[in-house]
């Protein structure tokens, strides 16, 4: 590598289908002569990749943003770009308010982060939603063992409380066929585990001339020889769930068992004023149908409390469908009022103290139903994926079984092995701590065993 590359460092915020793009940006600037640091003192450009979605999440993006805006005022490092959601959200208005940034580029134009500017400051954005496919070389910006593989983008729904079809555009699908070679791909690189993430999974493929279903792309990964050996998908609305999808996903081998379907709530009148397509009913028939199929599939949620119109006997309503559908895990947010939402405008405000009163009494029930969860599971042997080094403690080691998926869920507490990271092995589980499990007995495998 030449002495005089450019010195590269990336702050990537927000969630993980922005982390892919930024994973894609990242290899495209590596080609063109850039090499990465790990501190942004360290760099001649830095790259936030900030999230637009609500008021709190722009504030950490602006904030960072100021952060590295510093370093260039002081001339520790020379170029300063801010790409992603923020500037899909609010465009020009950020220019005007950010002149130390010296390139604007939206998230449909990650590839474009090295791109020249035409004299002055620009604003790069392409129409639509963009892609990565499978010849973009990717950086991972997490352990190298997983990687989140993007098969979709955008929305194609009108969620009253979302405002993510109006930053990223219409739902725009990958083809089996690059799906499939980057999953090849990623195996060739040494990754165990592909979490397959978009939007509004279960609809992927509607929009392709083929009219592809999801279920037609989960058998083609299972039937391949070259993927890796751990699927997981994420983001499963609670609709179109026909048989040979949820078959797919119960009963498969590559697939994990392993369901992340957001009801977002379980009281009909909120989810009408939600504008979500699903009921509580139909929320009870999938849970049932899945555990039918196999009734040790792992299935997480999210659910949003203090949505305009939600009274205290909807929370009531939500906390005993909790303890009626029994998930694994639940990712309990409370509602922001966000500008440019339907729901901005709707009467029946929650005070923000009563959403925080709520949102503890379902994380209350929650908590409890994940824990007694964990603690079943003492006494049984487990495939374990390893991750790495406790990194709080610094001692002992950590992995994830099928249910539990990367800093969402649970960890598996591998108190007597040392790696690798990357490895499969069986563990035998003796005792679990809240959401985790600890496993006393460990033998590294060759050949995965499933469940």
């Amino acid at each position: 590598m030449s002495t005089t590359a450019k010195k590269l460092f990336v702050v990537s915020l927000g969630c993980s289908k922005a982390q892919v793009d930024a994973e894609a940006a990242i290899g495209g600037m590596l080609q063109q002569g850039y090499r990465l640091v790990d501190r942004a003192e360290d760099a001649d450009t830095v790259v936030v990749n900030t999230c637009g979605f609500i008021e709190p999440a722009v504030k950490e993006s602006i904030d960072a943003i100021v952060d590295v805006a510093q370093l260039k005022q002081d001339g520790t490092i020379q170029e300063l770009i801010v790409s992603g959601c923020l500037v899909d959200r609010y465009g020009g208005d950020l220019a005007s308010e950010l002149p130390e940034v010296d390139r604007f580029v939206g998230s449909s134009a990650f590839r474009t982060w090295a791109g020249q500017r035409q004299g002055g400051r620009e604003i790069a954005v392409s129409p639509g939603p963009a892609l990565p496919v499978a010849s973009d070389r990717r950086v991972l910006l997490n352990a190298a063992h997983y990687a989140y593989v993007k098969i979709a983008e955008g929305c194609d729904r009108a969620c009253a409380f979302c405002t993510i079809p109006s930053i990223r555009g219409k739902q725009k699908s990958r083809s089996v066929d690059d799906i499939l070679t980057e999953l090849a791909n990623l195996a060739g690189q040494g990754v165990k585990e592909a979490i397959l993430v978009s939007q509004d999974t279960v609809r992927w493929g509607l929009d392709l001339p083929e009219k592809e279903r999801l279920a037609n792309l989960l058998a083609a990964i299972e039937a391949a020889n070259d993927a890796p050996p751990w699927v997981r998908l994420h983001y499963l609305y609670p609709e179109r769930f026909q048989d040979d999808l949820l078959h797919a996903l119960a009963r498969g081998t590559r697939i994990l068992p392993y369901i992340d379907v957001p009801i977002q709530h379980a009281a009909d009148g909120v989810l009408t004023a939600m504008r979500r397509a699903h009921r509580y009913a139909d929320i009870v028939r999938l849970v049932d149908r899945l555990r039918e199929a196999n009734p040790e599939v792992a299935i997480r949620t999210t659910v949003i409390v203090g949505h305009p119109g939600e009274t205290a006997a909807d929370v009531d309503e939500l906390c005993s469908a909790l303890e009626r559908l029994q998930f694994d895990a639940v990712g309990i947010f409370t509602y922001w009022n966000e500008a440019g939402t339907l729901a901005h405008s709707l009467p029946n405000q929650v005070d923000d103290g009563e959403k925080q009163v709520r949102a503890a009494a379902v994380e209350d029930v929650a908590r409890d139903i994940s824990e007694a969860l964990a603690a079943a599971k003492v006494g049984r042997k487990l495939q374990v994926l390893v991750d790495g080094v406790d990194p709080i403690s610094g001692q002992g080691w950590l992995g994830r079984h099928y249910g539990q998926a990367p800093d969402v869920d649970g960890v598996v507490r591998l108190p007597k092995i040392s790696g690798p990271a990357g490895s499969f092995l069986t563990a035998g589980i003796s005792g679990s701590e809240g959401y985790d499990l600890i496993a006393e007995t460990e033998d590294h495998v060759a050949i995965p065993i499933r469940r």
